[in-house]
C-alpha cells in the first residue's frame, strides 16, 4: 500500500496598507499518492474575534490546488477580499486556512460530504482502502494589528 500524505501550512501572510482590503495568503501544500483524489480547494477566512462575541467572518477566499495524479507540492495563493466598511466594523484579528479534498468512490461518484476535522481522513481510508499516514489540513493564527 502506498503511503499518502497531506500537509497544509502557512508560509507567509501579507496584509497590505490600511487603504487596501485584500489579504493574501501563501499556503504551502503537499499531497502525495492520493490516487483517488478528484479535487482539493484551499479556503482562507479572515475573522474578527473578541472575548465578548462569537467570531465574525470579515471575508473569505478560495483557490483550487492543481492536483495531478493524486499529488501536488507547491504554494497556493489565496486572496481574501473584504470591504473597507467590513474591516472598520470588524477589525481582523485571526485567519484560518483549510484544505477540503474530494475523491472518487468505488462506484465512480464523488465523495464530498462535510465532516468535523479529522473525520474525512478516516472516511477516505475506509472507502478507498488507501491509508493517509500524515494529515494536517488546517492552519490558523493571529493577524498582526495595523
Amino acid at each position: 500500500m502506498l503511503p499518502t500524505l497531506i500537509l497544509v501550512g502557512l508560509a507567509s501572510l501579507h496584509t497590505p496598507a490600511p487603504s487596501f482590503a485584500n489579504f493574501v495568503f501563501t499556503v504551502p501544500v503537499r499531497i502525495e499518492s492520493m490516487t483517488h483524489m478528484t479535487g482539493a480547494p484551499v479556503t482562507c477566512t479572515v475573522l474578527h474575534t473578541s472575548p465578548m462575541s462569537v467570531p465574525v467572518s470579515v471575508g473569505s477566499g478560495l483557490a483550487t490546488v492543481p492536483v495531478r495524479d493524486g499529488s501536488f507540492t507547491g504554494n497556493v495563493t489565496v486572496t481574501v477580499v473584504a470591504s473597507d466598511a467590513r474591516i472598520a466594523s470588524y477589525p481582523p484579528t485571526r485567519y484560518s486556512c483549510g484544505l477540503v479534498y474530494t475523491w472518487r468512490n468505488p462506484d465512480g461518484s464523488t465523495y464530498s460530504e462535510s465532516h468535523i476535522l479529522g473525520e474525512r481522513e478516516r472516511f477516505y481510508t475506509r472507502i478507498t482502502g488507501q491509508e493517509i499516514t500524515t494529515a494536517t489540513v488546517e492552519a490558523a493564527g493571529d493577524i498582526p494589528s495595523r
